[in-house]
């Protein structure tokens, strides 16, 4: 997925979950970082206050290097069930690390995630488990299960990711054709396949938020974003001009009440790297950087990495997986 779904549909279903606008900024925009962040830092080096964060992803995401596939894994390619209906082959072929939709390991990360509160955790894994249901049928490591067919699956050996489909599991109204599939499911369309991520994901955020909502009202609500996204998206248009006219329409949406009715924030990359750094001095006092958007952030993708990491090596390790420097 691109930004148009981690960052303007995240912000637009978690407030219709019931988060605050400034909250739901903030998921929005830690969901479509974790696909930004791809540099490494280290402020103040030698001093104190030195501090190095992590990167969640790489410069160019259809060229995966082989040595961070630990990132693909648990930020991009969440493994799932491959015994899923959807991960039929016409080879018959499985793979234990493929990425299925909502699966048991990225619905645990949101699931912690949103018990530990933290809205850039949260953010970073509605990345995750989002990526579940585009990058379906893929997998973070280096594998012929990836392989699709033409010239991209001879210059790019390893096989990682979707690299060898291009961007097409990630835009939005793409509908496209994975020959590797049984033929029931050859035929994708994204925009089928990102709106059941979206009601997903708001099923998720909304039980957070009002524990106590009866099933009934929650299903009301699901298939009122969906209707509305729906109503966005008017058609098939992938072009730049087809994207700008939704982003027109998200805009108007984020202002009903149903949504918070608070202006749309557009996203730009560097935006709390930025906010953190004006004021180098900052740096000096703990109290003052550790507050920044941009280190809480990295606190979190750290964060996510122990600890999704542990859970998943656990759960391949029970399967009589080992994945070599993972």
């Amino acid at each position: 997925m691109d930004i148009e779904f981690h960052h303007h549909w995240t912000l637009l279903t978690a407030a219709r979950a019931g988060f605050k606008p400034d909250e739901a900024r903030t998921i929005a925009y830690a969901s479509q970082y974790t696909d930004s962040n791809t540099k490494l830092h280290t402020i103040d080096e030698g001093k104190p206050s030195q501090y190095s964060n992590y990167i969640s992803q790489t410069i160019d995401i259809t060229h995966p290097k082989k040595e961070l596939y630990r990132i693909y894994l648990l930020f991009h390619f969440m493994p799932g069930n491959p015994l899923a209906e959807s991960a039929r082959r016409k080879d018959g072929s499985l793979n234990w690390l493929n990425t299925t939709p909502d699966s048991e390991n990225a619905r645990w990360a949101m699931t912690r995630a949103l018990e530990l509160g933290d809205l850039f955790r949260i953010g970073i894994a509605a990345h995750v488990y989002a990526d579940s249901w585009a990058h379906q049928n893929f997998t973070g490591y280096y594998s012929s299960f990836n392989a699709m067919k033409g010239t991209l699956a001879v210059i790019n050996p390893f096989h990682i990711g979707h690299a060898e489909a291009g961007k097409h599991p990630d835009l939005m109204t793409l509908r496209w054709t994975d020959e590797r599939l049984a033929r029931a499911n050859e035929q994708v369309d994204n925009t089928q396949r990102f709106l059941e991520a979206a009601r997903c994901l708001f099923s998720l955020f909304a039980r957070h938020r009002n524990p106590s909502m009866s099933q009934s009202v929650l299903e009301e609500e699901a298939a009122g974003l969906v209707k509305d996204l729906s109503e966005c998206i008017a058609g098939t248009d992938t072009s730049d001009d087809g994207k700008k006219k939704r982003l027109l329409r998200y805009l108007a949406l984020a202002g009903t009440p149903a949504y918070g009715g608070q202006p749309f924030p557009l996203f730009h990359e560097d935006e709390w790297f930025r906010k953190a750094i004006t004021d180098h001095d900052r740096w000096r006092d703990p109290n003052a950087y550790q507050q920044t958007e941009w280190y809480r952030f990295q606190e979190a993708v750290k964060g996510h990495q122990k600890e999704v990491g542990e859970y998943l090596l656990k759960k391949l390790s029970e399967q009589g997986i080992e994945l070599p420097g993972f």
